[in-house]
């Protein structure tokens, strides 16, 4: 969404949060035990010899406050050369990314929430088939409860920001033209 979104603004700065963690893993190739490691959905595994819930969100969270400096030195960046970027990704939670001390940087905050199975299962098989990667719908089946329980938690941790636009994002369409009415009445709000 976030590519999506730029294009159709003509902006042309998109970060994903993945490819932060990635350059960070490149410096800090040395200590292999860092939770900057562990994918996303698996760095319960730093805290745990078992999932669960509480091993895999402490595990996000660590990830997310070791990448808070990068993703916070990208918004100061943007912020002094007055460029419009767009950041996503799981690692920018609410709790942890504190956006009100930005008090000159204009924020427009989504989540988009799917709550069909049906809807979420056919995603991830498309993602596999159009990833760099090629990872095969079996690499990620077995970890649909850590998808799950990340996708809960991010949706609890937006709840409580009231500045941050909930979106069901079940289609395509409806949910591009929600994150433009919210963008727009945003910039409104500003002018007024």
């Amino acid at each position: 969404w976030a590519v999506e979104i730029s294009k159709r603004l003509g902006l042309r700065n998109v970060v994903h949060t993945d490819t932060v963690r990635n350059t960070i893993r490149t410096h800090n190739k040395n200590d292999k035990q860092s939770i900057i490691h562990f994918s996303s959905y698996n760095c319960w595994s730093k805290y745990s010899k078992n999932f669960t819930t509480t091993s895999l969100i402490k595990g996000l969270k660590e990830q997310s406050k070791l990448m808070l400096p990068y993703i916070e030195n990208i918004i100061d960046e943007a912020n002094n050369n007055g460029s419009f970027t767009v950041i996503e990704g799981i690692h920018l939670i609410p709790s942890i990314l504190k956006t009100n001390k930005y008090k000159s940087t204009f924020f427009v905050k989504y989540h988009l929430h799917v709550d069909k199975e049906k809807i979420i299962k056919e995603r991830m098989i498309k993602r596999t088939m159009t990833n760099y990667l090629n990872r095969s719908p079996e690499k990620y089946d077995p970890q649909i409860r850590q998808f799950d329980t990340i996708r809960n938690f991010l949706k609890k941790e937006a709840l409580k920001d009231q500045n941050i636009k909930i979106i069901e994002n079940n289609s395509a369409g409806n949910t591009l033209n929600i994150m433009f009415d919210k963008l727009f009445s945003d910039i409104s709000n500003i002018n007024s």
